[in-house]
Protein backbone atom coordinates (compact mmCIF):
# COMPACT_ATOMS: atom_id res chain seq x y z
CA UNK A 1 0.00 0.00 0.00
CA UNK A 2 1.53 3.08 -1.13
CA UNK A 3 0.52 5.79 2.09
CA UNK A 4 2.37 2.95 4.53
CA UNK A 5 5.46 2.77 2.29
CA UNK A 6 5.38 6.64 2.70
CA UNK A 7 5.13 6.44 6.25
CA UNK A 8 7.49 3.73 7.24
CA UNK A 9 9.86 4.96 4.47
CA UNK A 10 9.76 8.80 4.77
CA UNK A 11 7.81 9.04 8.09
CA UNK A 12 5.60 11.34 6.81
CA UNK A 13 2.06 10.08 5.04
CA UNK A 14 1.52 10.64 1.97
CA UNK A 15 -1.20 13.87 1.79
CA UNK A 16 1.59 16.68 3.96
CA UNK A 17 4.29 14.59 1.60
CA UNK A 18 2.14 16.29 -1.29
CA UNK A 19 1.24 19.07 0.04
CA UNK A 20 5.29 19.96 0.30
CA UNK A 21 6.32 18.56 -3.10
CA UNK A 22 3.29 21.70 -3.94
CA UNK A 23 4.52 24.25 -2.23
CA UNK A 24 8.35 24.08 -3.42
CA UNK A 25 7.32 23.42 -6.94
CA UNK A 26 5.33 26.81 -6.18
CA UNK A 27 8.64 28.49 -4.63
CA UNK A 28 10.43 27.51 -7.44
CA UNK A 29 8.00 28.73 -10.24
CA UNK A 30 8.20 32.37 -7.87
CA UNK A 31 11.88 31.83 -8.18
CA UNK A 32 11.81 31.48 -11.93
CA UNK A 33 8.87 33.78 -12.56
CA UNK A 34 9.20 36.50 -9.68
CA UNK A 35 6.16 38.11 -11.73
CA UNK A 36 4.15 35.36 -12.48
CA UNK A 37 0.18 36.08 -11.35
CA UNK A 38 -0.24 33.70 -8.08
CA UNK A 39 -3.00 32.22 -10.01
CA UNK A 40 -0.95 31.21 -12.72
CA UNK A 41 1.67 29.72 -9.60
CA UNK A 42 -1.18 28.07 -8.02
CA UNK A 43 -2.76 26.10 -10.83
CA UNK A 44 0.84 25.32 -12.52
CA UNK A 45 2.06 23.66 -8.27
CA UNK A 46 -1.76 21.51 -8.59
CA UNK A 47 -3.33 23.49 -5.60
CA UNK A 48 -7.08 23.25 -6.24
CA UNK A 49 -8.22 26.81 -4.81
CA UNK A 50 -6.52 30.09 -4.73
CA UNK A 51 -6.91 30.14 -1.07
CA UNK A 52 -5.86 27.12 0.33
CA UNK A 53 -2.85 27.39 -1.49
CA UNK A 54 -2.54 30.93 -0.30
CA UNK A 55 -3.45 29.42 3.69
CA UNK A 56 -1.21 26.15 2.76
CA UNK A 57 1.86 27.95 1.43
CA UNK A 58 1.69 30.62 4.54
CA UNK A 59 1.64 27.62 7.09
CA UNK A 60 4.56 25.65 5.65
CA UNK A 61 7.11 28.96 4.34
CA UNK A 62 5.74 31.31 6.93
CA UNK A 63 5.39 34.50 4.60
CA UNK A 64 1.90 34.62 2.24
CA UNK A 65 2.92 33.32 -1.55
CA UNK A 66 3.10 37.75 -2.40
CA UNK A 67 5.50 38.56 -0.12
CA UNK A 68 7.72 35.59 -0.96
CA UNK A 69 7.07 37.11 -4.89
CA UNK A 70 8.08 40.08 -3.66
CA UNK A 71 10.99 39.04 -1.70
CA UNK A 72 12.09 36.97 -5.37
CA UNK A 73 12.00 40.50 -7.41
CA UNK A 74 15.12 42.35 -8.42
Amino acid sequence: HPSQLFRTTLGVSYKPFLTLLRVERAKKLLAADPYAAISQVTEASGFGSLSQFERTFKQQIGCSPRAYRRAQRP
